[in-house]
């Protein structure tokens, strides 16, 4: 994912879900040169009215992730 825009990403349909809890998309953006995960829910308020709920893990602190040092692309 080198070639990500700035502040810019993408969701994909989880065809996976196996549960409401699931989010129904999932994919990644970048924020100010950061990676993030995104997670995506198309819910509904007591109106009628749909929304679309967000929530960001950065992709860095996902536990069991490798650390990369900048300097030369090798795990540490």
């Amino acid at each position: 994912m080198s070639k990500e825009r700035i502040n810019s990403g993408a969701a994909w349909r989880n065809k996976d879900k196996k549960s409401d809890r699931h989010p129904g998309y999932s994919g990644s953006v970048n924020i100010e040169g950061v990676l993030y995960f995104v997670d995506a829910w198309v819910k509904e308020q007591s109106n009628g009215e749909k929304f679309i709920s967000l929530a960001f893990k950065r992709r860095d602190k996902q536990e069991g992730a490798a650390q990369f040092d900048a300097s030369d692309d090798v795990p540490v």
